[in-house]
C-alpha cells in the first residue's frame, strides 16, 4: 500500500510537471540538484581537540549548495487581477524517504525528509496596486538583498558567506511583511515575527507584544535610474544576552545596515554594504555580574563584471570590533576577520557556447584575539589563522539544466574564537575532492 501511494504521488507530480500548468493563474515547476563525489581524500589531524585520521571516501547525496540532494516542487498562483496570490515550495531531500519526517525548516542533516523550503505564503494587494501589499507565511523578499552572492561550488572549497553579508534580505520561516511602492523606484518594507519568534507558539501560549516588537525589521530602498540602488534598514533581534545563543550571539543582536549597489555601467555591478550592531548590556542570572557584548561591525564589498565570454565575480567581507566582557571575571577582544571570494570564468564559445570553465578561490583570515582574566590580571592571546579553499571546474549547460565537474581542495587550517567569551582553537581537516554535480529546472 505504501509503495502504491508513493508511486501514485510520483505519477501525479510527473504529469503536472509535464503540462506545467494546472489551471488559469496557477503554475507549477520542478527544480533540483544532485551530486556524486567519487573521491574525497582527507588529511590527518594529529593535534588539538578534533584529531582525525586521514581517509579516502566516496560520497553520494551532497548538492553543491551545501545540503543533501533534493528535488523541489514549486507552486504559485494569482487571480486574473493580480491582487491575490500564493506560493509554496515542497522539497524532498536525498536519503531514506519517510512520510513521518514531515518538516518545516529543519536542518538539512537528516537521512531523508520532505518539507517546506522557502515559500509557503499568501499575499494580497487590497487596493489593487503595489501601494500596499501584505504577505503572510514563509517567504523571502530579495529586492533589497545584496547583489553579489556565494559561489555554487562552495560546498567543496570553503564557505564564503552570501549576499546577506552585504545587505540582509527581508524574509523568514514564519512572519508577516507589509510592503509598499508608493512611487516608482521607492520600496518600503516592515517585517514582523519572521525568525525571532515561532508563530506556531501563538496557538498554544500567549506571547508578549514586546517579543514581537523587538524582532521587527524595517527596510527602505530607492532605485536611482541609471545609477543604482540605495537602501537602509534596521534589523531587530534579541535585546538580552541571556535570550541569545552563546555560540553565535552576534547574529542575534539588533543592528543598522546601509548599502549601495552601483549599476550605471553595462555589465558591471558594485555593491557596498555596512552593518553597525548595537552593544547589549545584561546581567548574568547566576553570578549577577554585568555582561557587555559588542557584536562585530561589518563591511562588505562585492562586484561582478561581464564582457563577452569573460566574467569575474568577487566579494570581500570584513568584521571587526567584536568584544565580550563580564565584570570582574573576563574580557575578550576578538580579532578581525576577512573573508575573500573570487570566481573568474570563461565561456568557450569558439568550441561550444554552452561550455564554460572557471576557478573558485575562497579564503578566511582570522586576526589575533586576546582574553584577559580580570581576577588574576593575566592575558592570553590566540593567534590568528588562515583558511583557504580553491577549485577548478567545467560546466556544460543543456536545456533546463547543467552538469558541472572539477577538482577542489580545502587547506588544513586553524580557526579560533567561538563567541561565548572563550578562545577555542579548532583545526579543520584538509580535503581533496572530485565533485560531479547536476542541476535542473522545469
Amino acid at each position: 500500500m505504501k509503495k502504491f501511494t508513493a508511486l501514485s504521488i510520483s505519477l501525479v507530480l510527473l504529469s503536472a510537471a509535464a503540462f506545467a500548468q494546472l489551471a488559469d493563474g496557477i503554475s507549477i515547476g520542478v527544480e533540483g540538484e544532485a551530486a556524486l563525489v567519487p573521491l574525497i581524500a582527507t588529511q590527518e589531524v594529529s593535534e588539538g581537540a578534533n584529531q582525525a585520521p586521514s581517509g579516502q571516501y566516496t560520497h553520494f547525496g551532497h548538492s553543491d549548495s551545501g545540503g543533501p540532494n533534493f528535488v523541489q516542487l514549486n507552486l504559485a498562483g494569482e487571480n486574473p487581477e493580480g491582487t491575490l496570490g500564493f506560493a509554496a515550495d515542497f522539497r524532498v531531500y536525498g536519503g531514506v524517504f519517510d512520510f513521518s519526517t514531515i518538516a518545516v525548516g529543519l536542518p538539512e542533516t537528516l537521512p531523508g525528509y520532505w518539507g517546506v523550503d522557502t515559500n509557503a505564503h499568501g499575499w494580497i494587494k487590497p487596493f489593487g496596486s503595489d501601494v500596499l501589499k501584505l504577505t503572510l507565511g514563509s517567504f523571502n523578499e530579495d529586492l533589497l538583498r545584496g547583489k553579489i552572492g556565494d559561489s555554487n561550488w562552495y560546498a567543496f572549497t570553503k564557505p564564503s558567506g552570501n549576499a546577506d553579508s552585504i545587505f540582509t534580505r527581508l524574509g523568514g520561516r514564519n512572519g508577516a511583511l507589509i510592503s509598499s511602492v508608493p512611487v516608482e523606484g521607492l520600496f518600503i518594507g516592515i517585517l514582523a515575527g519572521a525568525d525571532g519568534v515561532n508563530l506556531v507558539d501563538y496557538f498554544t501560549a500567549q506571547v508578549d507584544a514586546d517579543t514581537i516588537y523587538q524582532f521587527l525589521q524595517g527596510a527602505v530602498g530607492y532605485t536611482i535610474e541609471g545609477v543604482g540602488l540605495v537602501r537602509a534598514q534596521y534589523v531587530g533581534k534579541a535585546t538580552s544576552i541571556t535570550t541569545a545563543s552563546p555560540t553565535d550571539p552576534e547574529a542575534l543582536f539588533s543592528r543598522a545596515e546601509l548599502a549601495f549597489a552601483y549599476t550605471g555601467v553595462e555589465g558591471l555591478i558594485i555593491d557596498l554594504g555596512g552593518k553597525v550592531p548595537f552593544a547589549v548590556a545584561d546581567w548574568d542570572p547566576v553570578s549577577s555580574n554585568k555582561i557587555v557584548f559588542q557584536a562585530p561591525y561589518g563591511v562588505s564589498l562585492g562586484a561582478e563584471f561581464a564582457s563577452g565570454d569573460f566574467k569575474i565575480t568577487g566579494r570581500v567581507d570584513g568584521e571587526f570590533g567584536k568584544s565580550y566582557k563580564e565584570t570582574d571575571v573576563v574580557s575578550v577582544s576578538f580579532g578581525p576577520e576577512i573573508g575573500i571570494l573570487l570566481v573568474p570564468e570563461y565561456t568557450l564559445s569558439a568550441v561550444d557556447a554552452n561550455l564554460k570553465v572557471g576557478v573558485d578561490v575562497s579564503a578566511l583570515i582570522h586576526g589575533d584575539s586576546t582574553s584577559k582574566n580580570e581576577i588574576t590580571d593575566v592575558s592570553t592571546t590566540a593567534k590568528g589563522g588562515f583558511e583557504l579553499g580553491f577549485g577548478l571546474w567545467a560546466q556544460k549547460d543543456v536545456s533546463n539544466g547543467w552538469i558541472k565537474a572539477g577538482l577542489a581542495y580545502q587547506l588544513q587550517s586553524v580557526a579560533h574564537a567561538n563567541g561565548s567569551g572563550t578562545l577555542d582553537d579548532e583545526i579543520a581537516q584538509g580535503a581533496f575532492s572530485i565533485p560531479i554535480v547536476i542541476g535542473f529546472s522545469f
